[in-house]
């Protein structure tokens, strides 16, 4: 079993509009949040779930099923840190952490259930990963983008199990990440240049990966290829909303080809 961190304050930015929380957008005649929650609980692989967000996200959640709804505290790896401090409160040995997106359209009980029982105790932290071809598979002509490495082409996708207290006992390292990530210099500072260099020309392997997470955050780390594709298909702009909805595959709640 694992317990369950939701961050779902992210917004959608469209030119010429108001921004709207992803979390809240509709699909399939319920909010992305409903179907996160919804997953989780049914996978029957989840103890306690937790979403952070605005009110209106906070009431979907709780009547989805979630046990606690926070506010929001501030940028995503803030909020990730106080939906962890909430499930390690008063917790002698707390148990491992699923930390999932809230923009997966097309997540379901099955795929977690399946990523959940086989990984939660393997590594502090567990980084699932999708091939390219297999994504390109269940959702050809799909938007996406893929990290190369040594190994082949992968999607990220938006679940990641990891051990609470290393997370927290890494909370600084884990924000100043966080706010550096669409600076390159800044994260290659972070991770070491030579392998940002590497990472960048798709020379990177799997194995470094795992070395340079063990190596900044102190712990053990696991990079998982094989997951379902449905964790790896996240809305990210206005391109993954229209594509997303203009499919069939989420017409009857099915992620099957």
């Amino acid at each position: 079993m694992v317990d369950a961190v939701l961050p779902a304050a992210g917004l959608l930015r469209q030119r010429g509009q108001e921004p709207v929380v992803k979390a809240l957008l509709d699909v399939n005649g319920s909010p992305l949040v409903h179907r996160a929650v919804s997953a989780l609980r049914n996978s029957g692989m989840v103890d306690r779930i937790v979403v952070i967000g605005p009110r209106e996200v906070q009431q979907h959640a709780l009547a989805a099923g979630a046990d606690a709804a926070l506010n929001t505290v501030g940028g995503g790896a803030e909020n990730v840190l106080a939906g962890l401090e909430w499930l390690t409160a008063n917790v002698q040995s707390p148990l491992p952490v699923a930390i999932m997106a809230c923009d997966l359209p097309f997540v379901d009980d099955q795929a977690l259930r399946l990523l959940l029982q086989n990984l939660h105790c393997r590594a502090d932290v567990v980084v699932p990963l999708v091939r390219r071809e297999d994504f390109l598979i269940r959702f050809p002509g799909a938007p996406a983008a893929f990290v190369r490495l040594m190994e082949g082409s992968f999607a990220l996708t938006g679940v990641y199990i990891v051990n609470p207290l290393v997370v927290l006992r890494e909370s600084a390292t884990l924000c100043q990440l966080f706010r550096s990530r669409k600076s390159q210099w800044k994260t290659a500072r972070m991770v070491g240049l030579s392998c940002a260099l590497r990472l960048m020309r798709g020379t990177l392997s799997l194995g470094e990966i795992t070395s340079v997470i063990q190596r900044v955050f102190g712990c053990s780390a696991l990079a998982h290829v094989g997951v379902d594709p449905s964790l790896a298909f996240d809305i990210d702009d206005i391109e993954d909303l229209a594509w997303c909805r203009n499919t069939d595959m989420v017409k009857d709640g099915s992620t099957s080809p």
